[in-house]
């Protein structure tokens, strides 16, 4: 009975200790909010920086299919791809010069292999180039610069 006494003793101290390392710990990652400086004060100049604006999610369809390129067997990519831009504008845009980004990203996809889409490192390239691609039909056609930040896959399936 001693025994079950002391064990349950100790777990209980355990679970207390687990509590509060991970309250410590919770409370240790937060960022630090600045606080408001009343004028005179030095430092006053220092500012809350600017919050970034609503992200937007823009879907591109429909899907595409493209051909991979691979010696022994014909295989085939389908994907859905969203854009993430902080521009409540870039979706006209994106609508008004929907062919030209289709063509250039279905130009930048057949020119894939398997190889090049088979790890997570080749997928996040394609990512990165289809950002890229995206980024200048808009700049060529409108001007507008770096109007999409993120290019995310909705659907990927390889044949």
């Amino acid at each position: 009975m001693k025994n079950i006494l002391i064990i349950a003793a100790a777990q209980t101290v355990l679970i207390i200790l687990t509590v509060a390392g991970t309250w410590f710990m919770f409370l240790s990652t937060q960022p630090a909010v600045p606080t408001p400086m009343a004028e005179g004060e030095e430092g006053a100049e220092a500012k809350v920086p600017d919050k970034k604006a609503e992200p937007i999610y823009i879907s591109i369809d429909p899907s595409f299919v493209v051909n991979l390129q691979d010696k022994s067997k014909m295989r085939f990519l389908q994907m859905q791809l969203e854009v993430m831009s902080r521009n409540s504008d870039v979706k006209d845009l994106m609508d008004k010069h929907s062919t030209r980004i289709r063509n250039d990203l279905i130009l930048a996809f057949g020119a894939l292999s398997m190889d090049d889409i088979r790890q997570t490192e080749g997928k996040t390239n394609l990512q990165e180039k289809a950002r890229i691609t995206i980024n200048k039909v808009l700049a060529d056609a409108e001007g507008v610069k770096n109007a999409v930040e993120a290019v995310y896959f909705t659907k990927f399936v390889v044949q």
